[in-house]
C-alpha cells in the first residue's frame, strides 16, 4: 500500500504543487498586510515562517508519500519564504491499532526506515516527480520531526486517536501565542 500512495502523489503532482503554491501565496498576503498585523499586536519575522506536514504513518492515510510531500513542500517554500522551515508531525500507530495492528506497525517500520534513510543518512529520495523539469531539491525532506502517539513513556494512554489530533492543533496554535513557554520554544528553537 505504501507503493500506492507514492504513485498516487505522482499521479497528482501537479493540483498538489499548485495547492501548496496557492497556500504559500495565501500566507504571504495575509501576512503582508502591515496593518492587519499590527492590529493582531504581531510582528513578522520572516525567518519565522514555517510549513508543516501533518501524516501518520499508519497506512490507508497517504503515509507512502510523505516524504515526497515534504520535499515538495521544502522546495516550493524556498523559492517564496525565505529562511521558511519545513517541519513534520508524525502519528505513530497505536491510535489506529483497532485497524490492523500488525499492519500498521509494519507500514510504521517502513515509513520511519525511510525517514531515517533519507534524514540521517542523505539519500537522494527524488530526483522529480515530472518529466522536464528539475528541482533543487533540499537533501533533507524535514527541518524538524515531531513524533505523535496516543501513549507515552508512563504507559499512559488516550482513550482516543482523536485527542492527538487535537494535541497537535493545540501545538501549532500555541506557536503563535506570546506565552512564557511559546516564547522560551522559540528562541531554543
Amino acid at each position: 500500500i505504501r507503493s500506492l500512495s507514492r504513485l498516487y502523489f505522482f499521479d497528482k503532482y501537479q493540483a498538489l504543487k499548485s495547492m501548496i503554491e496557492g497556500k504559500i501565496s495565501a500566507l504571504l498576503a495575509g501576512v503582508s498586510s502591515k496593518s492587519k498585523t499590527e492590529r493582531l499586536g504581531l510582528e513578522l519575522e520572516p525567518a519565522s515562517l514555517r510549513v508543516v506536514v501533518i501524516a501518520s504513518t499508519a497506512g490507508g492515510t497517504g503515509a507512502g508519500s510523505f516524504l515526497d510531500m515534504g520535499y515538495l513542500a521544502k522546495w516550493l517554500a524556498r523559492k517564496q519564504l525565505l529562511g521558511a522551515k519545513v517541519d513534520l508531525a508524525l502519528m505513530l500507530p497505536s491510535g489506529y491499532s483497532g485497524h490492523g495492528k500488525s499492519r500498521t506497525e509494519a507500514n510504521t517500520y517502513g515509513a520511519l526506515m525511510e525517514l531515517e534513510t533519507c534524514i540521517g543518512q542523505g539519500i537522494k529520495f527524488v530526483k522529480s516527480w515530472k518529466d522536464g523539469e528539475d528541482p533543487e531539491l533540499s537533501p533533507k525532506p524535514y527541518d524538524e520531526v515531531f513524533l505523535f502517539d496516543t501513549g507515552n513513556l508512563a504507559l499512559k494512554k488516550t482513550a482516543k486517536a482523536t485527542d492527538v489530533f487535537d494535541m497537535v492543533a493545540d501545538i501549532l496554535f500555541e506557536d503563535f501565542t506570546s506565552a512564557e513557554f511559546a516564547n522560551r520554544k522559540r528562541s531554543i528553537a
